[in-house]
């Protein structure tokens, strides 16, 4: 955990602690970590603790409700309301979420029930950053994950939900979301160039003298609302420029990625 700022340790270290001290030792096989805080790209005012620790059987309702007061402790210490996580056995890793029955999840610090944040782009990230923070057995990453796989993930990301959200985007949008409009589109695209999982922060920073300039203004706003400078609220013209932007985005990646003659031709 070496690219790990030093309070980010203590809060893992207390969560590994309530658990160890709250569960039997069998039940708790590991607890990996993915996303910002592996790459060494942590942002103290907006990233979240990425994390999946695997646990050997499903709990039982008395052990569900220990886990949520176990997140609840956790929410009064400095970030561990950004504990975002779940919660599965071994032989669900790997799989999507259509072929998972519902399982414990963490987000902003409350545990719930249901469905989250898993996809190609979740498995690929855990498997290549293989962080562990328990180191209490010899427990591997076993399950099978390609590049093609996180770039059709990436793929449906564009072109079901992002092609989605500009058609149906109101006239005005909180900042919240321009930013993460904008920094989520920007790494799907340096993440799509560079074959490797990047941070938001790096993508915003690769693409703002991209498109001759065009959008530098925009996401400049989308770093400085992260860093949490949000100035004023997004505009009728700020909202106007994230849509053109993610239009734009989508024609790129549509030509340079996923033009199947230009596949062809390449392979």
């Amino acid at each position: 955990m070496t690219n790990i700022p030093p309070v980010i340790k203590e809060t893992l270290s207390t969560y590994e602690k309530f658990l160890l001290s709250e569960f039997p030792a069998e039940l708790i096989i590991e607890t990996y970590l993915y996303g910002s805080i592996t790459l060494g790209a942590f942002e103290v005012n907006s990233s979240d603790i990425d994390f999946v620790t695997v646990i050997k059987r499903p709990l039982t309702i008395r052990e569900e409700n220990t886990l949520k007061e176990v997140h609840k402790k956790m929410a009064g210490i400095p970030y561990g309301d950004r504990m975002d996580g779940m919660y599965l056995t071994r032989e669900n890793l790997g799989k999507k979420n259509r072929d998972l029955e519902p399982y414990l999840y963490c987000a902003e610090g409350e545990l719930h029930k249901g469905h989250w944040d898993i996809n190609a782009v979740t498995w690929y990230g855990l498997k290549a950053a293989n962080t562990r923070i328990l180191h209490k057995t010899d427990h591997q990453l076993n399950y099978e994950i390609s590049w093609k796989d996180v770039k059709e993930e990436m793929k449906y990301n564009l072109y079901s939900y992002w092609k989605g959200k500009i058609e149906k985007a109101p006239l005005y949008v909180p900042n919240e979301w321009v930013e993460f409009a904008v920094s989520t589109l920007c790494r799907i695209l340096i993440t799509l160039e560079e074959e490797r999982i990047v941070s938001k922060r790096e993508a915003l920073i690769k693409v703002r003298d991209r498109f001759n300039g065009r959008f530098s203004e925009l996401i400049q706003k989308a770093l400085s609302i992260r860093e949490g400078k949000s100035g004023e609220s997004a505009s009728e013209d700020m909202t106007r420029e994230t849509i053109y932007f993610i239009e734009c985005v989508l024609d790129f990646c549509e030509d340079r990625f996923f033009n199947e003659k230009m596949v062809s031709k390449t392979e």
